[in-house]
């Protein structure tokens, strides 16, 4: 799913490593397609909120472990459950 991807390559990314960008003359053509093939409405926002949930907790394990309990609230980790993202004992 297109949370899966992002969350890989959301975990490369505070790992450090360098990301593949997309060519320039790409993406017009994927600008086009994406509204056609990606996902809409409720979809779209489910979506997005469980790719940002994901993303709120990789980038804070990375920077501020410390603070990750008193910023991720019960119901994002809820969010990122099903992809794998799990509290540990530190950090519910």
């Amino acid at each position: 799913s297109a949370v899966k991807g992002f969350i890989e390559n959301t975990r490369r990314a505070t790992g450090g490593l360098p990301l593949r960008k997309m060519p320039q003359w790409l993406r017009p053509i994927v600008g086009k397609i994406m509204p056609l093939t990606g996902p809409k409405g409720l979809e779209f926002a489910r979506t997005r909120l469980e790719m940002k949930a994901a993303e709120s907790i990789l980038h804070l394990r990375r920077a501020a472990p410390k603070r990750l309990r008193s910023m991720i609230p019960d119901h994002v980790w809820k969010l990122a459950a099903p992809y794998g993202i799990t509290p540990d004992k530190d950090e519910c």
